[in-house]
């Protein structure tokens, strides 16, 4: 796939995911309003099923953290070959 058509690509997507955004009004759920509604339900949750939400907790991390590592991947035809990255953004 052409460098420019994979930038299309993302920048669609993102613009996609904004417009859907605003169409199903998903703000109302990202306000201060609605997280001090819903604290005392999370902390109920949270006394009665403490293992479960560390758990969650703990998995939500780990995939946030491995999908935060620099890959690189490079794709010669047909074979794609992850290579080690020292870290920077290329």
């Amino acid at each position: 796939m052409k460098k420019n058509t994979s930038k299309f690509i993302l920048i669609a997507g993102l613009l996609v995911v904004v417009v859907l955004f605003f169409v199903f009004d998903l703000g109302h759920y990202f306000t201060l309003e609605n997280l001090k509604e819903h604290q005392q339900a999370f902390q109920d949750y949270y006394q009665q099923n403490k293992f479960m939400t560390i758990a969650l907790y703990f998995l939500f991390y780990a995939v946030m953290a491995a999908l935060s590592l620099p890959l690189n991947f490079r794709c010669d035809q047909f074979v794609c070959r992850l290579q080690k990255t020292d870290g920077l953004i290329a």
